[in-house]
């Protein structure tokens, strides 16, 4: 079996026969390779609309387990997976046609443990197209560096599991960046392409778009737990003796989680001692006061507007986390 593709499942009936579609327009051989659906007990018909694909396609299988999160479905999904290499795809995205014959023969030609490419963002209502043509050239990665969330890698399945790379439950925001960072900042052979391979859907009611008070404060909480991951990362980097640019890189998130946290903490704290409170908890865990991300303001990885940018720069200046804290209490009271 040369390819295992993971699919989580939930409420997404309206969008997966799209994905399925695209996973089956391919040039490789169905016995080539595995299409394994994760119910995370999905109270919609999603399974149903693969039970219909499964009579057809003998390559898709359906597992199913009670409603544990994404992260517990990916990885029960690598659990079970046979192939060589491991592909995690989102069910309500896509993929561009007759795409893993080249990254596969890529991958085998140059022992590569894993491959990057592009996505291309579509609107919700956006449709597979099986006569779209997709160039693909493809270089070996240089240095270390990590784009992306997980579904724009295709990895060895081994390489996975000699390192003990896995997604982390805890975390409900994050989970996926973290997965590419660590998948990519460690010794390997990397390949990547510029070509849009992977077509993300721009859902409006999906959990990165959902902006409820409750899920405010689960993200600070979750940009909290991933702000000690990467000092944990930071240690293991360095013991494995990797250039100082990477130490910078893990640096750069954890300050970034920072600067996230304290956001969420602007928008969401009811009074000047609660802001206090915030920054006290972030400096007694080593995380405040930060360097100036300078780099923050021109990045094309992190996806807000100017404005934004701009508002959290002076986030390190304990009055000015203050003043902020103030006026946006002072507009919410309007």
């Amino acid at each position: 079996m040369k390819l295992s593709i993971i699919l989580p499942v939930y409420n997404v009936a309206k969008f997966i026969p799209d994905c399925l579609d695209s996973l089956l327009c391919q040039d490789i051989a169905k016995e080539d390779y595995e299409i394994i659906c994760v119910n995370d007990g999905s109270p919609d018909n999603s399974v149903e609309v693969i039970e219909g694909y499964t009579k057809l396609h003998s390559n898709i299988k359906i597992i199913s387990q009670p409603n544990s999160g994404v992260c517990v479905a990916r990885n029960n999904g690598l659990d079970n997976a046979t192939g060589k290499y491991v592909w995690f795809v989102d069910p309500d995205d896509y993929i561009a046609p007759n795409c893993l014959g080249r990254l596969l023969s890529a991958m085998d030609e140059r022992g590569a443990d894993l491959i990057t490419f592009d996505y291309f963002n579509v609107e919700e209502e956006s449709r597979f197209n099986p006569q779209k043509a997709t160039e693909i050239e493809i270089q070996n990665q240089i240095g270390y560096s990590s784009k992306g969330g997980g579904c724009q890698y295709i990895c060895r399945r081994q390489y996975l599991l000699d390192n003990g790379i896995v997604y982390n439950k805890e975390l409900a925001y994050g989970e996926d960046y973290l997965w590419a960072f660590q998948i990519n900042y460690r010794k390997h052979i990397g390949l990547e392409t510029k070509a849009e391979i992977y077509y993300y859907r721009q859902r409006q009611g999906s959990a990165m778009h959902n902006k409820s008070e409750d899920k405010k404060r689960r993200h600070q909480q979750n940009l909290w737990t991933l702000a000690k991951i990467y000092e944990k990362e930071y240690v293991r980097c360095k013991k494995e003796e990797l250039p100082k640019s990477v130490l910078r890189e893990v640096q750069r998130r954890k300050r970034l989680c920072c600067q996230s946290i304290i956001w969420d903490g602007v928008t969401l704290c009811k009074s000047k001692q609660e802001m206090k409170e915030l920054l006290a908890k972030l400096k007694a865990d080593g995380l405040y006061p930060y360097r100036f991300l300078w780099w923050h303001l021109t990045s094309r990885v992190i996806q807000c507007n100017f404005l934004v940018r701009l508002a959290v720069l002076p986030f390190p200046i304990k009055p000015y986390v203050y003043l902020l804290s103030w006026i946006m209490r002072k507009l919410k009271r309007k």
